[in-house]
């Protein structure tokens, strides 16, 4: 709360300046930090923040004026990345400038940096650590995991094998140090010390999971994602609407109607809160997935869904 508090405040104090084409260093500096930030894709919204504080902070530096921030340490700490890449930043301007940047002063142009890293922060693979031994090894692979896939997972929690038992598990991949049977989720058993072998395991995964999302939404196209408020609908009247309309886009062939209601029959594809229909190949002629929202609710053969996957 107090770093968020702290950032408004440099930001509004910035936005209080002149506009960056009538500042003393406005041009030298944007070029700078557009150069300098290049591979993290700078927006205008952090060009002109950042570029209005360090305009401020170069003339104030030159005369001599340092100024103190209290959460240095904590910003050091939370936004090791941001730091880091500010300290790059900054030794550049350092040398055109002849001036010298405290890590004070690191830490506000920290905030900048990471206040872009947020707006375009990826989705990232929410994990679960498990650990047989205690708090000091969970610690350290915990540890390991972060410093090793901070771009690509955020831990969740760390518990022990019974405290897992109590939670209910979602869509979370499950890393841990002692194997685990009979699960509806991702294991990935590794060593408390986070080995060579471990790093590669888990990696594997992570590149494998973003490429089936990947190619999950290459396939999904608006002309057959269907909403309706639609009351008392069902399956019939459901699978009629799609299997029309790839049918009539040159999608899949005729009889694929009746493929998918012979299919139901031998078992049914609603789980949960959805369905999700498997229709055999002979019937598709181009690869595409087919998305239907009702939010009123929809029978499917004496189940009740309100989204179909096809």
């Amino acid at each position: 709360i107090h770093i968020t508090s702290i950032e408004k405040n440099a930001m509004n104090h910035d936005l209080d300046q002149t506009k960056l084409s009538y500042l003393d260093m406005g041009v030298e500096l944007q070029e700078l930090v557009r150069i300098k930030l290049n591979e993290f894709y700078p927006d205008e919204e952090l060009i002109n923040n950042l570029v209005l504080h360090l305009n401020t902070a170069v003339k104030r530096l030159k005369l001599g004026v340092n100024i103190y921030n209290p959460y240095t340490d904590k910003i050091k700490y939370s936004f090791k990345r941001s730091f880091m890449i500010s300290v790059d930043l900054l030794e550049e301007i350092e040398e055109r400038f002849c001036i010298h940047f405290n890590e004070d002063e690191i830490a506000y142009v920290t905030l900048h940096i990471q206040s872009l890293l947020d707006r375009y922060k990826p989705d990232k693979t929410k994990v679960i650590l498990v650990c047989s031994s205690g708090y000091g090894t969970s610690k350290l692979l915990e540890q390991r995991i972060n410093n090793g896939f901070a771009d690509m997972v955020e831990i969740e929690d760390v518990l022990s094998i019974n405290e897992l038992q109590d939670r209910k598990v979602t869509d979370e991949l499950v890393i841990s140090t002692i194997p685990i049977e009979n699960t509806n989720f991702p294991v990935i058993v590794v060593s408390p010390l986070m080995l060579g072998a471990d790093v590669r395991k888990v990696k594997q995964y992570l590149q494998l999971n973003e490429q089936t999302e990947d190619a999950f939404l290459n396939l999904l196209d608006k002309r057959f994602c269907f909403f309706t408020h639609q009351i008392k609908d069902n399956q019939v009247n459901v699978l009629n609407i799609i299997t029309k309309k790839l049918v009539k886009e040159n999608y899949a062939k005729e009889g694929i109607l009746e493929g998918a209601i012979k299919r139901e029959k031998l078992s049914s594809t609603a789980m949960n809160d959805f369905a999700m229909l498997h229709i055999e190949v002979d019937f598709i002629k181009k690869p595409v997935i087919c998305v239907y929202v009702n939010p009123e609710g929809i029978d499917w053969d004496g189940a009740l869904v309100h989204s179909v996957f096809f």
